[in-house]
């Protein structure tokens, strides 16, 4: 059996043609000595993911286009960590409340998840929240267009058997809050 071994680093220099999309072209040592000088891997910020649970128990869920997919998702209320965010908490509760009106004293850590790990640095912080509610309206940012939806756990199951729900964070998420807190999921 192969013995699996890092790359190694040699050098990065910045590759990005806009703002949106920031990108380093990377130079690698493989293990057997080849060098790898055109990798290309985007460097986009790391996002904190929220699912939010209402007192009802449902959870809700953003409905949303995104041009990346080019199709309406579902998704979880999330973004990216910016200079004005404290830590990934802070970028949690800020997210909800700018997407859903929802404020949140207290988010729960659950875990992390790489998005993209062969092309992307992109990391996921995941978080739950309890007793959600809607109690302000929402903050877009310009470009946002978003609709909040109500699903119980086993609709959002059920929307994932169908391919309804497809997204890879949403999806990751999903799967880890069910592996580490089945109890959130009883209805």
């Amino acid at each position: 059996m192969t013995e699996v071994k890092a790359w190694k680093l040699i050098s990065k220099k910045d590759a990005s043609v806009g703002k949106w999309f920031p990108l380093e072209e990377r130079t690698y040592e493989l293990p057997d000595g080849r060098i790898i000088d055109d990798f290309t891997v985007t460097t986009l910020s790391d996002v904190s993911m929220v699912i939010p649970f209402t007192p009802e128990g449902k959870v809700i869920m953003c409905h949303q286009f995104k041009p990346g997919a080019d199709e309406l998702t579902y998704e979880f209320p999330g973004g990216r960590i910016e200079d004005r965010h404290a830590d990934f908490e802070a970028v949690a509760k800020a997210e909800l409340v700018e997407e859903t009106g929802i404020v949140a004293d207290q988010v729960y850590f659950f875990g992390e998840t790489v998005t993209f790990p062969t092309k992307a640095s992109e990391r996921v912080k995941n978080y739950y929240v309890l007793n959600a509610v809607v109690s302000r309206e929402p903050e877009f940012d310009e470009t946002e267009n978003i609709e909040l939806v109500y699903f119980t756990p086993s609709e959002i199951d059920e929307k994932i058997k169908a391919g309804e729900i497809n997204t890879a964070p949403s999806l990751s998420a999903w799967l880890q809050l069910k592996l580490k807190h089945p109890e959130l999921l009883r209805q």
